[in-house]
């Protein structure tokens, strides 16, 4: 999972501007809006909502949830036709990544031994930035 989800979201990050300006027309400084949603949104799940989210649900729930919910939006971006449909999109999309990776650190971390943890935390970094672009 560490290698399938950012290959999925790079994926989508490298590709978004290409449909988007064929799409919508547009040029850097609607992307750059855009993808600031997206860290905005990002940075306060996992600054703010990451932890009260986990504590309720659990890690391999959040993984989960996660997981589908980004297959589900990247799937459903070349069917939206309205900018506005496109950023409600993009707020569940950075939502469910912001929650999907760190509940696959928790689980590792669980699963792993002590002595472990270290070694098999820095081997899911190692699948996770191979598909980087």
């Amino acid at each position: 999972m560490f290698g399938i989800i950012p290959f999925a979201f790079s994926g989508y990050m490298v590709s978004f501007p290409l449909f988007a300006a064929r799409q919508f027309g547009w040029a850097e400084r609607d992307l750059g809006i855009y993808f600031t949603v997206v860290g905005v949104v990002a940075a306060s799940v996992q600054g703010y909502f990451f932890g009260p989210l986990v504590r309720r649900t659990g890690d391999r729930t959040l993984a989960i949830a996660g997981t589908l919910g980004m297959g589900i939006v990247i799937s459903a971006v070349p069917f939206l036709h309205t900018v506005v449909a496109l950023y409600a999109w993009v707020v569940i999309l950075a939502f469910a990544n912001s929650i999907a990776q760190p509940s696959l650190s928790g689980i590792i971390a669980t699963l792993a031994g002590p002595n472990e943890q270290g070694a098999m935390l820095g081997a899911a970094q190692v699948a996770a930035a191979l598909p980087d672009p």
